[in-house]
């Protein structure tokens, strides 16, 4: 299960399966950013089989590089990935988007 946070309307998380967030459609590329491999093998096998063409890195510096060369449709990226933090990541990859609207999702794992 992932736990998706709307802080947008102040309302109580939602916890969705991974496998309702991936529909298949118009194919994207999507920058994934985790620095914990089996979470990105296991999202990328999910997003792949959709159809969508994924470009995996392992830290936030490297995120914000590869969407500079890249310039994905979609970013998903681990809040508490190694080097810049999510966070600081998506400062830094929406200053490059200028214009060009992308969506990021945030993610998360709570072990509990």
């Amino acid at each position: 299960m992932m736990k998706v946070q709307n802080n947008l309307q102040n309302e109580d998380a939602v916890f969705l399966d991974a496998k309702s967030l991936v529909r298949e459609s118009s194919a994207m590329r999507i920058l994934l950013a985790d620095d914990d491999e089996h979470t990105r093998e296991y999202l990328k096998g999910l997003l792949v089989s959709a159809g969508h063409t994924v470009y995996e890195v392992e830290d936030g510096h490297s995120a914000v590089d590869k969407f500079a060369d890249i310039l994905p449709d979609l970013v998903m990226i681990d809040v508490h990935i190694q080097g810049l933090t999510g966070h600081e990541a998506a400062i830094k990859i929406r200053e490059k988007c200028g214009s060009r609207f992308v969506p990021i999702i945030f993610m998360t794992r709570n072990n509990d």
